[in-house]
């Protein structure tokens, strides 16, 4: 373990790049938010028409990190070259993440991706959902299937002056025990204001802040440290960044 996160000899100006060291990924990552903060206003300040996309392509839930991780990345630049969007996208920036979320036996690898484009919601270039999803699936080998994941509704900040009568308790329970499809392929527009812009950087450069790496190490090495350090030497290999828009190392 400790051979593993070689925290020695690492602080200050000193690095030992290791893949398992908090301070290191931090450092990357925060690295990878710098650029794009200053880099995504600017490239959507040259022409009022262009427009960013966020998009998450996801790949099967499996043991293997390392195939799934390959098959959603090689998924992603594929997606990106299609023929419908190759002339269309101007630059983009994406991201490869592991998750395992709660519930699910085997993690999932998925990529996000921040793409400035030429209009693609009207006219002959509109993609529908539909048709993001049809693409993605012909990108990706190992594409997921449609999931069901149970529905929370989100309830909101509480208001002093909005009671939640007895009708509202009853839909919100109704609300819990239903499902909804949870796609392979997400691709939304992001509106162009700075608040937006910050919000998806920041959630695609999520690791920049150490707290989240040490809440995600301890959510992931728990209960079986072994399995978690295995797969992280898996990705060995494996694009973490890529687009015209990722900081080179």
């Amino acid at each position: 373990m400790e051979d593993a996160v070689r925290l020695n000899n690492c602080f200050g100006y000193k690095h030992c790049h290791s893949a398992y060291c908090m301070k290191c990924a931090s450092r990357r990552v925060y690295r990878q938010r710098k650029h794009l903060l200053t880099k995504l206003p600017a490239l959507l300040s040259e022409n009022p028409r262009y427009q960013l996309w966020f998009i998450t392509g996801a790949a099967a839930d499996s043991p293997d990190v390392y195939a799934s991780s390959r098959a959603a990345v090689t998924g992603m630049r594929r997606l990106l070259k299609h023929a419908r969007v190759k002339h269309r996208v101007v630059a983009q920036f994406s991201v490869l993440e592991i998750a395992h979320k709660p519930g699910r036996e085997h993690p999932c690898a998925h990529v996000h991706t921040l793409a400035v484009t030429k209009t693609l919601d009207k006219g002959k270039y509109r993609i529908s959902k539909k048709d993001w999803i049809a693409m993605w699936e012909e990108a990706c080998a190992l594409h997921r299937k449609p999931l069901l994941v149970p529905c929370f509704p989100r309830q909101g900040r509480p208001s002093k002056t909005r009671r939640v009568t007895k009708t509202r308790r009853i839909a919100y329970a109704k609300r819990a025990t239903e499902k909804k499809a949870h796609e392979s392929l997400v691709a939304k527009l992001v509106p162009r204001d700075g608040r937006h812009i910050l919000r998806v950087i920041r959630y695609v450069t999520k690791w920049a802040n150490p707290r989240r790496i040490a809440y995600d190490y301890r959510r992931l090495m728990n209960p079986n440290p072994d399995v978690f350090l295995e797969r992280v030497k898996a990705l060995k290999g494996v694009p973490r960044f890529f687009g015209e828009l990722h900081a080179p190392a």
